[in-house]
């Protein structure tokens, strides 16, 4: 019994999107082509086109959104199954540092490329995906007093470059790194 043909097509863009993944991950954004894509799932490039008529980009924004709707359900499940703003912050941070640790630059190197329109979009949905999450365990920490009152928009921007770069920290444990970021963002280094 033959496939319907939604389904197929689905099958074909989940596809398409794992390959340009893997491709932009291996190669860089300019280290790939249509062509590549197309050769990894076995289409033709007409068959990518079908799926992603304005080409490579609007692949990349594919990409772009499957990685911010996977990371947002780990950053939500942080949220919610802790109660103060260092838990949930630390929750945050261990699931961003046990994932794919190089998402993030990848993706920041691909927007270099890519059309302000296209930037514009990825930032909207990474605003919406992620950022809004982090920011909000700012605010609330705020609130509840947890938090002295500060700018929450630039604590939650520190947070996310923070939880970027130290992906790659050599030989800590994500939930030691966690704590260890937490600590030092919320405690300062200051002696006194």
């Amino acid at each position: 019994m033959a496939r319907p043909k939604k389904q197929e097509a689905q099958n074909t863009k989940d596809l398409a999107i794992k390959a340009a993944d893997s491709l932009m991950h291996q190669f860089g954004y300019q280290g790939f082509s249509m062509d590549d894509v197309a050769t990894t799932i076995g289409v033709r490039k007409a068959t990518l086109y079908y799926h992603f008529p304005e080409g490579k980009e609007e692949l990349v924004l594919a990409v772009a959104d499957q990685m911010m709707t996977d990371d947002e359900q780990g950053l939500q499940k942080g949220y919610e199954l802790q109660n103060t703003a260092r838990e949930r912050l630390q929750a945050i941070a261990e699931y961003a540092f046990r994932q794919r640790t190089d998402g993030a630059r990848v993706l920041r190197d691909a927007l270099r490329f890519m059309s302000s329109a296209h930037q514009k979009k990825v930032y909207q949905r990474f605003r919406l995906k992620q950022f809004d999450v982090v920011h909000t365990v700012f605010k609330e920490g705020v609130e509840t007093q947890e938090l002295r009152s500060h700018n929450t928009l630039l604590s939650a921007w520190a947070f996310m470059g923070l939880l970027s770069e130290m992906a790659d920290f050599p030989d800590t444990k994500p939930e030691k790194l966690a704590k260890d970021m937490v600590d030092m963002l919320l405690r300062g280094l200051a002696s006194t």
